[in-house]
């Protein structure tokens, strides 16, 4: 199964911590993307994987 997992912050090293930690937790074959975007002081990283 697919899943996705979201993290939002307008911190940014917070966001980056806390998609690190996610992915520490996974592994390495089940990751199939990730994405950074930023906005109006806004971060958002959004991880897709297989569960």
């Amino acid at each position: 199964m697919i899943q996705v997992r979201v993290f939002s912050s307008s911190n940014k090293m917070l966001v980056q911590d806390d998609a690190n930690k996610f992915l520490a937790g996974l592994p390495e074959s089940s990751v199939v993307d990730v994405k950074f975007s930023s906005s109006d002081g806004s971060f958002d990283i959004l991880v897709t994987y297989k569960s």
